[in-house]
């Protein structure tokens, strides 16, 4: 028994238990909202540090040409100084370092390509002069097989083939073919009288004179 009398306490449950209920859904309420501000604060700072600096490098590979490719990456960041760098500043290396690879290797290239180039210009250089010079020596030599070296009027060889060529086009036009042979009167006589370089000089100026007197669709040359 107490000295103040008798005295029931009564829980009411119920009251308790929404008691709990609401202070259990307040808890959660500033939980969920603290959690979502750091996940904001998360966001914002990665957007800050990482996201803006990435979308910095991908605009640098994107404008990244042959005439620029040793231009250097810059970042709006401060080098991390703990540790010798942070991972950017590890990534900022790779990159310099890859330029250096790639830039070296295109003068490298465009070296060889030059010497290519120059290799294949001489060479062509040196093809069509021996090609100048073969067609030359070419006409030449035919020339000097069609050509009688004295009179430089067509030689035998060339009469027989201009024969053949007159004989099957009149044929084939059914006309008139005229020949002419001469020869010099008394021509030994001036060999035994004045000697061989007069003779030819004789030849010479009869061909000379024909050559002269004759149309241009006409052929004279040396038989003998």
């Amino acid at each position: 028994p107490s000295p103040f009398g008798d005295f029931t306490i009564r829980v009411d449950l119920d009251t308790v238990d929404k008691r709990v209920e609401r202070e259990f859904r307040g808890i959660l309420v500033r939980t969920s909202i603290l959690i979502f501000a750091l996940v904001g604060i998360i966001l914002l700072l990665f957007r800050y540090m990482v996201a803006r600096h990435l979308k910095a490098i991908g605009r640098f590979f994107d404008s990244l040409t042959v005439e620029n490719l040793e231009r250097p990456l810059r970042l709006d960041r401060a080098p991390a100084r703990v540790g010798g760098g942070d991972e950017f500043d590890r990534l900022l290396g790779g990159i310099a370092r890859m330029q250096s690879t790639v830039a070296e290797e295109f003068r490298r290239r465009q070296q060889a390509e030059a010497e290519v180039r120059q290799l294949n210009e001489v060479l062509e250089a040196t093809v069509a002069e021996r090609t100048a010079e073969l067609v030359e020596k070419n006409q030449l030599l035919e020339r000097l097989s069609t050509t009688d070296p004295l009179t430089q009027i067509p030689n035998r060889l060339k009469l027989e083939e201009m024969l053949r060529y007159e004989l099957s086009r009149c044929e084939r036009n059914r006309a008139a073919l005229s020949l002419i042979i001469l020869d010099v009167d008394q021509f030994k006589s001036v060999n035994d009288v004045y000697g061989h370089p007069v003779g030819d000089q004789v030849l010479v100026e009869v061909a000379s004179t024909l050559q002269r007197n004759i149309r241009k669709v006409d052929v004279l040359g040396r038989w003998g």
